[in-house]
């Protein structure tokens, strides 16, 4: 993995809060923040977001799975700080690139290096967690009197790298133990065509058949049925699916998309209802 290196975040890193600071808000930044809520940290919480928002947090550096950071304390003394959560097993790991590449949309968009904004729904049909759960997810020391994984230097770098998240959330799958390099690795791996058994030719027959009768399909075989119609509601495939990676003319081209696939859907209907 390639170490990331984050800059006070007074000076231009990530998502901010109100003030151009890092805050508890938005899509990755938010579920990260409650953490602390969950760890009923209370003022040293509060303690950390201030010391976030003013810049005590002078550094930090992302190696491999683990953070380390320099926070600045009350008086001329800097604390470090080191951070990490706890790792996803290969089980996991591989249970969630299941899960992803059974969505498309999901495959697609992760190897074009954007992020799906309900990627979590893969970690929770893989039963792995993405974002710490708690207490018993995270790992942290300080070199302060405290020293825990309580203290309010633990806190406002835990609120630094949320701003980091809102920025990159591949760093979410760095802290779990995969960067962004080696999920897609997985993927492509996951969805690559199978091929075919060593030792076994491809079929003769099928190789010279008989191209007059090749696209007629021969008798319907009794009790088979088969039913096309369009999706309910009309057109959830081409939303879950996504827009068009067509730029401006994205809508446009949904479109038409939208009245071919109910074209399609109702001309296998009719041929089906003879």
């Amino acid at each position: 993995m390639r170490p990331r290196r984050g800059r006070d975040p007074r000076g231009g890193r990530g998502g901010r809060g109100a003030r151009g600071a890092p805050g508890p808000g938005g899509r990755w930044a938010g579920p990260w923040a409650r953490t602390l809520e969950r760890m009923r940290m209370g003022r040293r919480a509060q303690g950390g977001l201030h010391d976030a928002r003013t810049g005590r947090v002078t550094g930090w550096e992302a190696r491999g799975a683990e953070v380390l950071a320099t926070v600045q304390g009350d008086g001329p003394e800097a604390f470090q700080v080191r951070f990490s959560l706890a790792p996803l097993s290969l089980a996991q790991w591989d249970s969630v690139i299941e899960a992803v590449a059974r969505r498309p949309d999901f495959t697609a968009r992760l190897l074009d290096g954007v992020m799906p904004y309900r990627i979590e729904d893969a970690f929770r049909e893989a039963r792995a967690p993405l974002f710490p759960a708690g207490g018993r997810d995270v790992r942290a020391s300080c070199t302060c009197p405290e020293g825990g994984i309580g203290c309010r230097h633990v806190a406002a770098l835990h609120y630094v790298l949320g701003d980091a998240v809102e920025q990159d959330p591949f760093l979410l799958f760095q802290l779990r133990g995969r960067d962004q390099e080696q999920v897609a690795h997985a993927l492509r791996a996951a969805t690559a065509p199978s091929a075919a058994p060593a030792g076994v030719a491809p079929d003769a027959d099928a190789l010279t058949a008989d191209p007059v009768t090749f696209w007629k399909a021969g008798p319907r075989p009794n009790g088979l049925r088969a039913d096309a119609a369009e999706p309910a509601p009309p057109g959830s495939t081409l939303r879950r699916l996504g827009p068009p990676p067509v730029g401006d003319d994205a809508e446009a081209v949904e479109a038409v998309l939208r009245r071919a696939w109910a074209t399609a859907a109702a001309a296998a209907a009719r041929r089906l209802r003879r």
